[in-house]
């Protein structure tokens, strides 16, 4: 999971004494660390309140020895946001929380995963306390929030917005006849926030996170003034237009530098040309002042566009777009999707568009795309082809395991600090670099870590310049790197998670069932730690191993329910099936069922289930790959240590012979009855 950075206001003053620490210690006690508190002391006395902090690094207090009442406070949140935004992201989180509340249990979570699951720029909710069930008759899912003025009051606790929304604000917005206003703070910054966010982006939160607290000195009991007077400043004052972002999109460029005209009138000519921001990615350092000339050139010729060059050395390759999102692009620009083009494509003049009405949360979509099913082969084993992707053939198959960076949207929460595609594996196989095989490994961790859906976006480029320059594709990356992209496929599939590119339509499988404790006590219990001579140990069902059998035969049932419907699975065939193949003892690599009739007096053909637990790391091994042939289909099936795997016992199928290395596996079978 992704953490956004929380920046959380706490008021405090002397009526909030009581419950000041009550209040922040439910913050810290909260499962979640990605947070900074600003307490703004509005006069009171922080004597204990500092005791209560000592020590704490993720605190900051703005003190102040005079009571200004409720504006004045959080004004100078806002101005202290306003002045130090070298500390924060304007895509960091803010939440207000009142020195005399409380956040419930999981509250962090819960509008964390609010903001991730629908791009939301603010939010609010409900709080337990006496306005909860007032506020929720005003509720509705249709209603459009952002006009929220002269409307009965429903934006209930906790409220947060995105930091670049305070950035919008003026010390004169809180001020009323040139005095800090008494009443209605809320309000104004309510309206202000949810005007520019505008209704797509504003959710409610429905579960009860915040707890409001009742005291004697709640200012709607001892507020005593003219309240209709402060109302119609607050509905009267300026109002907001929706905010509407720039469409960032970012271009490697490396040594390419003639194709730049082309691009810069390209993009200059879109129908949403005016809202375009490019950033220019540089790697080529040595060609900086001969780059910068011709960008200038374009900024006079094509004025529609905004552009915004940086200069590398290639240390990351195309790796450092990425980066520089993360860095640049997250810290200082408004950014909930972003798009990648390469140095070498043209697209039609509505293309950005109709790329642009695509969006939506944990998306990765583009035109050239890959999906495996029956072959894990990087080049050639894709159900859909490059002509595919360019005439837009197969629609029918629509979400892929692979989408190429070059004429990509995608979901910036991907880009986020604590995002494990900056988690780069230690162990990669020699020759491989994820730096200049960025594009596989972006799409591994989208769909493989954080569950992004990967789609056709079928809005193919409408030219490759590659294709009639040949200054142009002579420096194309991609063809000195046809092997290691093969390598690096494997390599991840193998190490990480193959749920990726699994087909359950012919088996079905649990993903690392087992783990490395339940593996080591199987193999303790068959006392095979070395090469053995021996091919197969059969274990039966004993007090060492009960646990193991209950186990398999649960999964098997429940994969049995879900897909294959036999009506005898309750039990597992007598033993487990130790099986050890190494490159001297390869076992049976024959195409084989496992329901077929032998002199064991038929036993085998009451078997309908046959099963296969993998209890070696794959790359502890080369070869050994389970194969199902349907129909003539061959499908290989690349399996992570303590996956269970089930299919029909009637299935023609092997295990290739083992290579390299050493496999350890568990082989069962289901079934009581013969087949009828």
């Amino acid at each position: 999971m992704i953490n956004n950075k929380f920046i959380i206001f706490v008021p405090f003053c002397d009526i909030y004494k009581n419950y000041i620490c009550e209040c922040l210690k439910s913050i810290e006690n909260q499962k979640y660390n990605n947070y900074h508190i600003i307490i703004v002391n509005d006069g009171g006395n922080i004597k204990e309140l500092n005791k209560f902090i000592s020590g704490k690094m993720n605190y900051t207090i703005l003190d102040f020895k005079e009571n200004n009442g409720p504006a004045f406070s959080k004004w100078k949140f806002i101005e202290y946001i306003q002045n130090n935004l070298d500390k924060y992201s304007v895509n960091d989180i803010c939440i207000i929380i009142d020195g005399d509340d409380y956040l419930l249990d999981n509250a962090l979570n819960i509008i964390n995963n609010t903001y991730i699951k629908e791009k939301c720029w603010c939010t609010f909710g409900d709080s337990k306390g006496k306005f909860l069930l007032e506020n929720r008759k005003y509720y509705n899912i249709d209603t459009d929030y952002s006009k929220i003025r002269n409307s009965n009051w429903f934006a209930n606790h906790p409220r947060t917005m995105k930091l670049f929304l305070l950035l919008k604000f003026q010390v004169t917005d809180l001020m009323f006849n040139n005095k800090w206003l008494k009443k209605f703070t809320d309000r104004i910054i309510i309206y202000k926030a949810f005007e520019l966010s505008g209704k797509s982006r504003i959710s409610y939160i429905k579960d009860i996170i915040y707890y409001y607290r009742e005291h004697d000195f709640n200012s709607y009991k001892t507020f005593k003034e003219n309240k209709t007077e402060l109302l119609d400043y607050c509905n009267n004052s300026e109002k907001l237009d929706n905010y509407i972002e720039d469409i960032h999109i970012v271009m490697c460029c490396w040594k390419r530098y003639q194709n730049l005209d082309q691009q810069f009138n390209m993009l200059n000519n879109q129908t949403l040309s005016m809202r375009i921001h490019l950033h220019l990615i540089n790697n080529n350092y040595d060609g900086k002042e001969e780059l910068e000339k011709i960008v200038e050139k374009c900024k006079i010729k094509y004025k529609n566009i905004k552009v915004s060059v940086s200069h590398y050395r290639n240390k990351y390759y195309g790796y450092q777009r990425f980066i520089y999102i993360r860095d640049i692009l997250l810290q200082k620009y408004i950014l909930d999707y972003v798009i990648i083009i390469d140095d070498d494509q043209l697209f039609n003049n509505d293309w950005v568009d109709k790329m642009w009405q695509l969006r939506k949360p944990k998306i990765y979509t583009g035109w050239y795309c890959k999906k495996w099913i029956d072959s894990v082969d990087y080049w050639n084993g894709c159900v859909i082809n490059i002509n595919d992707c360019v005439n837009n053939n197969n629609l029918n198959i629509k979400e892929v395991d692979y989408v190429g960076t070059g004429g990509s949207l995608i979901d910036t929460t991907i880009f986020n600090y604590n995002s494990p595609l900056w988690n780069i594996p230690k162990d990669l196989p020699d020759s491989v670099s994820i730096y200049n095989i960025e594009d596989l490994w972006l799409s591994f961790i989208a769909k493989g870590n954080l569950e992004y859906t990967l789609q056709r976006s079928f809005l193919p480029e409408y030219q490759s310049i590659n294709k009639i320059d040949k200054k142009s594709d002579g420096v194309s990356l991609y063809k000195s790197l046809f092997k290691q992209k093969q390598i690096l496929l494997e390599y991840l599939i193998d190490k990480y998670t193959p749920i990726l590119f699994v087909n359950q339509n012919n088996y079905y499988w649990f993903p690392n069932e087992f783990s490395n404790e339940e593996i080591k006590k199987i193999n303790t219990y068959s006392k095979i730690n070395t090469y053995s001579k021996i091919n197969n140990i059969l274990l039966e069902d004993k007090e060492e191993l009960t646990w193991c059998f209950d186990k398999l035969l649960s999964l098997s049932k429940q994969a049995n329910n879900h897909m294959f419907k036999f009506n005898d699975i309750n039990n597992i065939h007598k033993y487990l099936q130790y099986n050890i193949r190494t490159q001297k003892n390869i076992g049976n690599c024959n195409w084989h069922m496992d329901n077929g009739c032998n002199s064991n007096k038929h036993i085998n053909s009451y078997r309908k289930l046959s099963g296969i637990v993998l209890l070696s790391k794959p790359h502890e091994f080369e070869g050994g790959k389970l194969q199902i042939n349907t129909n003539g289909t061959i499908q290989t099936i690349h399996m992570k240590q303590g996956t269970v795997l089930l299919f029909p016992s009637y299935f023609l199928h092997r295990i290739t012979p083992v290579t390299k290395g050493k496999q350890i596996s568990l082989l069962f079978w289901l079934g009581k009855n013969h087949y009828k």
